[in-house]
């Protein structure tokens, strides 16, 4: 999948997350603020990857609405006697399924609902998770991962350090369960206004 395309897919999951979770937001601006306080000044990206709440954030929207529902298909190159309690002959295909991995209760301490904090330790320093793969990994990881990493940080880190986003005069924000199903898992069509930050 083309970095571009995951760059602009879970920016728009990110903006629809947190018109849904405006104190998520408020806290991505808050950071910023601190960490950049003159509003107009372009963030660079090794400063981005200090603002520990704003990468939790990021690392939350790609864990709560992944842009696909599975990667990419795997055979089964060896017969597996027992994968709990599976068998599974050999020349199986297998596609593993984000959805499914991203609500493990074993795995995230918030499966259910939107929130940075399984990003965080208990002394607000971002952690990752290696259990969180948006781009696959291994052999088949996407090619463009770096530049989608990349693309997204600087574009989401000066989009909310500048504006903050709020709902349509209309008031309507489309539920996050109700995706479009495509090549990508693309979010309901939505308006939003755009307010400039006065400081």
């Amino acid at each position: 999948m083309a970095g571009h395309e995951t760059t602009t897919t879970t920016l728009s999951w990110a903006i629809l997350n947190l018109l849904h979770k405006p104190d998520v937001q408020e806290k991505v601006y808050e950071e910023l603020l601190n960490e950049f306080s003159e509003r107009d000044q372009i963030i660079p990206l090794n400063d981005i990857l200090k603002c520990n709440y704003l990468m939790a954030t990021i690392h939350e929207v790609q864990r709560f609405t992944p842009v696909l529902f599975s990667a990419i298909d795997h055979t089964a190159n060896v017969d597996v006697e027992n994968l709990r309690g599976y068998k599974i002959p050999k020349g199986t295909r297998m596609f593993p399924q984000f959805f499914l991995m991203n609500k493990d209760p074993k795995v995230w301490k918030y499966t259910n609902e939107f929130n940075p904090d399984n990003f965080l330790d208990e002394k607000g320093v971002f952690q990752k998770n290696q259990n969180l793969t948006p781009f696959s990994i291994g052999l088949r990881a996407c090619p463009g991962e770096n530049i989608a990493k990349m693309e997204m940080y600087l574009v989401f880190a000066n989009l909310f350090r500048r504006f903050k986003i709020c709902p349509p005069k209309s008031g309507i924000v489309p539920p996050l369960d109700k995706p479009q199903v495509g090549f990508v898992v693309g979010n309901p069509f939505f308006e939003v206004r755009l307010k400039k930050r006065g400081k």
